[in-house]
């Protein structure tokens, strides 16, 4: 299936996609998420850099967008990690989850503050059956145990101690 482009469209994103690779992307956050994938894939490390308004300015759009596309498809569950710095022409920072064990117990450390929310906790045990770290079989024997933990506490301090069970459970598992 070929993409279809305005002429204002093909502009805009023309320095950053290339069209014979996109497929079946019908939407600008889809261009933008994968322009930052892209980004990934040429990087030394696993952490870019982007400034907001310059990303924007590229793909033609309103900065709210940019964080769109940061908040729903460069979340924890999905293997990423954003930090956001304010003043000084400020930048955001992407982390990629990678298989180093005591990185992702300290990305999960950090939600210890926040919170976990069911729907990260499941998105967190697939990227781990995604890098192999964990079994779908681990997975579910992961997920039953905080689940069992959590009957009789609070609904406004689950988030916190699925947080911090997880994080115990993978210090145990991903020694």
């Amino acid at each position: 299936m070929n993409i279809i482009l305005s002429e204002s469209q093909r502009k805009s994103t023309s320095k950053i996609v290339n069209y014979e690779k996109v497929i079946n992307m019908g939407n600008l956050a889809d261009y933008i998420e994968a322009h930052i994938k892209n980004l990934f894939n040429r990087a030394t490390k696993e952490v870019i850099e982007l400034q907001r308004r310059e990303l924007a300015e590229q793909f033609g759009c309103v900065p709210s967008q940019i964080t769109y596309v940061l908040s729903t498809r460069f979340t924890l569950d999905r293997g990423y990690v954003v930090e956001s710095y304010r003043g000084g022409g400020g930048y955001i920072r992407i982390v990629r989850i990678t298989k180093d064990p005591e990185d992702i117990v300290n990305l999960v450390s950090e939600k210890t503050v926040t919170g976990l929310s069911e729907k990260e906790l499941t998105g967190v045990l697939s990227h781990l059956i995604e890098l192999k770290r964990i079994s779908t079989a681990e997975a579910i024997m992961i997920r039953a145990i905080i689940e069992e933990e959590l009957k009789g506490v609070s609904s406004s301090d689950k988030d916190i101690f699925r947080a911090k069970l997880l994080r115990t459970v993978l210090r145990i598992f991903l020694k």
